[in-house]
């Protein structure tokens, strides 16, 4: 049978077909052309929809998804029904719109009949929920979905600052130019808020430096008396927050996780800690599994389960499920050798606890790990109201707002997500870091790792992300970079594509995947290469790593439009 977390990954996959009105014959097809990511495999998945639905129909039951396709399903055959309902709801308004999924617009729809009483409110911008079937389109196309409507344009931002607006916008506007996000759907916003400091951009050494850089920004900025909740941490992950809590314990700073407690709340961390309970064996067994789970992906979901145990030595639970209901792969564009999937970052936390645990025990133990875990990592968890810096995931923190928000793992893999492929994901991706980057109100800090480990010994090479350019781009030189708190100089971190603000750039050059490669022509393969021989001489000469002389993204745009004067170009 499937394991908990893969049984976790077949619900979502269900609930999302039923959001988006998908037949269960019909799921692994529309499954593959929305490029979904589940550990299951689309004829287990679509399998396990059939009996699901056959076993609710012979007790009788329904869910939550039910009661609205059902509604609708009447609505639409019977005459009565459709009559009292439409007498009963006689003025619809809709909060959120940009979250609705077409099982509810159809809803919406029967509840609405011809009418045109109907009200609703939404950001475009802020739709970061289509893995869960929302679409977009419906307030993207409203007016060709309601051509009769008045759109009244709620421009004023309350929040945060006008340098804040700049540098999320230029992310999203970057969006539109590579044809991710619809023309337009960008509006700006209008800054009520007194100017504040620009958005400061700070590269360290690894996620650890990264996470005790953080806690010492936080430490820094909270003037006598100032509560620890104006402060925020966001992460794309939930795996991510593991590093950050442990610097923040030891630098005295009380935090939240938003949500739980994060990592030993995840369902296949459960699942090890129900073994690590057991486990009588050598504790250097439990890191070799814990690494060996960490870096393998497995998709043969019917042979195995977390609840294997640790006595076979082979034992690899499913990977984590995150807040917004994809697999956490720390997963990178493969173009370059850092760009590999690199397995789960939940399991890979919990091994470099487990090494956290050797270093102060000298007798370890799984049943002291466990402990240990305990009083480390949710021993620090504090109720609900007390005064803590908030640490939560960018999903997470939607809705909500503070004074300083540090938004950390501002790296190719994490923003974008490594798995994000389509036009549709890498333009909600865009959206998500719009979203996350406009929870503060006076001050951003934006924070990555040169490196980071994923459960192994040897340390990845990360990237920078590279909305952290459209941030310089939309502030010029006025982006602050910052120097690694242990003493690593960033060379070069100063934007130099300031004067692209006054240059006009083409529109509608769509992007369809992570990579632009493979769009190349064989002359614009070759060109490609020379343009990165190019790109190493130009960087060493100047000091500077690549990706400030030019990033791939804008090298395979060069080598496919070849332009031929310096105005096109």
């Amino acid at each position: 049978g499937l394991g908990p977390t893969a049984a976790l990954d077949v619900v979502g996959e269900i609930e999302w077909a039923k959001a988006r009105r998908i037949e269960p014959d019909r799921y692994p097809a529309m499954a593959a052309a929305a490029r979904r990511r589940c550990n299951v495999d689309s004829a287990i998945v679509a399998d396990t929809f059939v009996r699901y639905e056959q076993e609710k129909q012979r007790k009788r039951l329904v869910d939550f998804d039910d009661l609205l396709r059902l509604c609708v399903r009447n609505l639409e055959n019977d005459r009565d029904f459709a009559a009292a309902q439409l007498w009963r709801f006689r003025h619809l308004f809709v909060d959120e719109f940009q979250d609705v999924n077409p099982l509810q617009h159809a809803l919406l729809s029967g509840w609405l009949g011809d009418r045109t009483d109907l009200c609703v409110v939404g950001d475009a911008n802020q739709a970061i929920y289509g893995w869960n079937g929302a679409d977009p389109a419906f307030i993207t196309d409203f007016r060709k979905h309601y051509p009769t409507a008045e759109v009244v344009e709620l421009v004023d931002n309350y929040r945060s600052s006008e340098q804040i607006l700049d540098a999320a916008y230029a992310v999203l506007d970057e969006g539109v130019y590579l044809g991710e996000l619809p023309e337009g759907s960008a509006i700006k916003l209008r800054a009520n808020r007194s100017e504040g400091p620009v958005p400061s951009l700070r590269g360290f050494t690894d996620e650890r430096a990264e996470a005790r850089g953080i806690a010492r920004a936080v430490r820094d900025r909270r003037r006598p008396g100032q509560a620890w909740g104006d402060f925020a941490v966001l992460t794309r992950t939930n795996a991510q927050t593991t590093p950050i809590e442990e610097a923040f314990k030891e630098a005295g700073i009380p935090i939240r996780v938003r949500g739980g407690s994060g990592l030993l709340d995840e369902p296949e961390i459960k699942a090890w800690i129900r073994q690590l309970r057991t486990w009588r064996g050598d504790f250097a067994t439990v890191i070799a599994d814990l690494d060996t789970a960490a870096r393998k992906v497995s998709r043969d979901t019917t042979k195995r389960s977390p609840e294997a145990g640790l006595d076979a030595g082979t034992a690899n639970p499913q990977p984590d499920v995150d807040d917004e209901g994809w697999p956490e792969l720390a997963a990178q564009d493969a173009e370059t050798p850092n760009d590999v999937a690199t397995g789960n970052p939940s399991l890979a936390a919990l091994a470099g606890l487990a090494r956290d645990f050797v270093a102060v025990d000298p007798n370890p133990t799984a049943a002291g790990f466990v402990a240990w875990l305990s009083t480390t990592v949710r021993g620090d968890q504090l109720a609900e109201g007390a005064d803590a810096v908030e640490v939560s995931t960018f999903h997470g923190a939607k809705g909500l707002e503070w004074p300083v928000v540090v938004v950390a793992g501002c790296e190719e893999g994490y923003c974008p997500i490594g798995f994000a492929q389509s036009t549709a994901q890498l333009a909600e991706e865009r959206r998500l870091f719009y979203v996350a980057a406009t929870r503060a109100e006076r001050e951003l800090i934006c924070t990555w790792a040169d490196e980071r480990t994923f459960g192994t010994s040897k340390p990845r090479k990360r990237d920078p992300s590279p909305y952290l350019d459209d941030f310089r781009r939309a502030a010029g030189s006025g982006v602050r970079s910052a120097i690694d708190p242990r003493g690593t100089a960033r060379a070069g971190v100063r934007s130099a594509r300031a004067a692209s603000k006054a240059t006009p750039r083409p529109k509608g050059g769509a992007r369809g995947g992570v990579s632009g490669r493979a769009q190349l022509d064989a002359v614009g393969q070759e060109l490609l290469v020379a343009l990165k021989a190019w790109r190493t001489e130009t960087c060493r000469a100047a000091g500077v790593p690549a990706y400030i002389v030019c990033n791939d993204r804008t090298l395979e745009a060069v080598a496919r439009d070849r332009p031929r004067t310096k105005k096109s170009l």
